[in-house]
């Protein structure tokens, strides 16, 4: 990020105008005691006197004086008023002194310089943050809450599997089946090589292949920076959704377990995505009921599931920051789809959040959930200084028949920005016709 790149559109009290240079000036008030006889002094800092900021405003062409002369009636007015700082954003300010010098070598052509004092009390200067300087936080936030996730999901994972070493072989060869059961959803036709050992004893090995599995769904998906690549991605991992000791019939998930059941239930992004639930069938009276020893409701076969939920939604997550970030440097999402990403996130995580809540301890299950907040905040954050980053969209009436190319010449005299309209209206069924009157949005330039 860098103030190059990051400029704002300089104007006072609503008057813009171009900028050829800002100087700030800022002063602290110090009184110093000398005393005779005593090397050196006393310093008292008295606080910072008010900031001084020294703009050299352009105009230029045949009409060049009706700006200055809107920008002189804005100076004259009495009391303070808002300045936007081409780097630091809104300061409230009172105009000083201001001049307006006029060259023989340059016809047409002023560089007026004028001199504002802040106006506010403990006015903070650096309040305006960009959208790039708040996506790169918003990044940062959201690798630490995909860490933070994982690793309290892994120690959960460790810490229920302990307990199922002491039960009978019977009871321990449910959770095994369950354990690959979820597993198989998720590797179905794609082959992943995974650990021989056994993941009750070796309750690492099956984060390591839960992780292995799901990150060659994400390579596959070939998340390229586009919407369409994001759904395909979203499409491969399934919503999983607890369902108690229901078992849901609809549809059933080839080539799975027969543990693992999947429905198809609502839509997200316009497409149904698979519902996968474990059935917990009651169990014939010679063999003992499986009961969870952990203060939530969750049993321990519900374990796998909440580990699944919780990593796809960290990977999910991490797609959808590279995506969003890419918006800034390269927009090709409309508003739209910006929108429908930062959602789909927002429903992983609550779901993330019920299945940690259910399985883990009362401890763990918070400082999970704080995670996975932080992962939709900032999710959520990027979504808004991606969209932040650009120009607020209006409405536009075709006024004559054109094509796409056309449009774009006239409203930005650029015919490559073509495309831009055609993806923020995708009612356009031909870009080489665009009939007069139709209603479409494009963006205010």
């Amino acid at each position: 990020m860098g103030w190059k790149t990051e400029l704002l559109d300089a104007s006072f009290r609503g008057v813009t105008f171009e900028v050829e240079s800002v100087q700030d000036d800022g002063e602290k008030s110090i009184v110093v005691h000398e005393y005779p006889y005593r090397a050196g002094a006393e310093i008292e800092d008295l606080g910072r006197k008010a900031r001084r900021i020294r703009i050299t405003a352009l105009f230029w062409g045949e009409d060049y004086l009706s700006g200055i002369a809107s920008l002189v009636k804005a100076f004259e007015e009495t009391g303070k008023g808002e300045l936007i700082h081409p780097v630091f954003g809104s300061v409230q300010v009172a105009i000083t002194r201001w001049g307006i010098p006029h060259r023989a070598d340059d016809p047409d052509y002023v560089a007026l310089d004028f001199e504002a004092v802040e106006a506010s009390l403990d006015n903070p200067f650096f309040d305006y943050q960009s959208p790039r300087a708040g996506a790169e936080q918003a990044q940062t936030a959201l690798e630490s809450g995909v860490l933070d996730s994982l690793s309290s999901v892994a120690a959960t994972v460790r810490d229920r599997l302990a307990v199922v070493q002491e039960y009978a072989q019977a009871a321990r060869a449910r959770v095994e089946n369950v354990l690959s059961a979820v597993l198989d959803v998720y590797d179905a036709g794609r082959s992943v090589v995974r650990s021989a050992l056994s993941y009750i004893n070796y309750p690492a090995a099956f984060i390591a292949d839960l992780q292995a599995v799901q990150s060659k769904i994400t390579s596959d998906s070939s998340l390229s920076g586009s919407f369409s690549a994001w759904t395909r991605l979203s499409d491969s991992f399934p919503r999983l959704g607890r369902t108690g000791n229901t078992i849901k019939t609809e549809q059933i998930v080839s080539g799975v377990s027969s543990r693992v059941r999947g429905t198809v239930s609502g839509e997200v992004l316009g497409r149904a995505e698979a519902v996968m639930s474990i059935p917990r069938p009651v169990p014939p009276a010679i063999e003992p009921q499986l009961i969870a020893p952990a203060p939530g409701a969750g049993t321990v076969e519900d374990v796998p599931v909440m580990a699944a939920t919780v990593t796809q939604t960290a990977q999910l997550a991490e797609a959808a920051g590279g995506l969003l970030a890419d918006e800034l440097d390269d927009p090709v999402m409309t508003p739209q789809e910006i929108e429908a990403v930062v959602g789909n996130i927002r429903e992983r995580v609550q779901d993330s959040i019920d299945w940690v809540r259910a399985v883990a301890d009362t401890e763990t299950a918070y400082a999970a959930s704080e995670s996975l907040r932080t992962i939709a905040d900032a999710v959520q954050t990027l979504g808004a200084k991606v969209l932040e980053s650009r120009p607020p969209l209006v409405e536009h009436v075709v006024e004559t028949e054109c094509n796409a190319h056309l449009l774009a010449h006239k409203l930005y005299g650029d015919f490559t920005r073509a495309a831009e309209i055609v993806r923020l209206n995708p009612q356009i069924r031909n870009p080489n016709f665009i009939a007069k009157g139709q209603l479409l949005n494009v963006y205010a330039d």
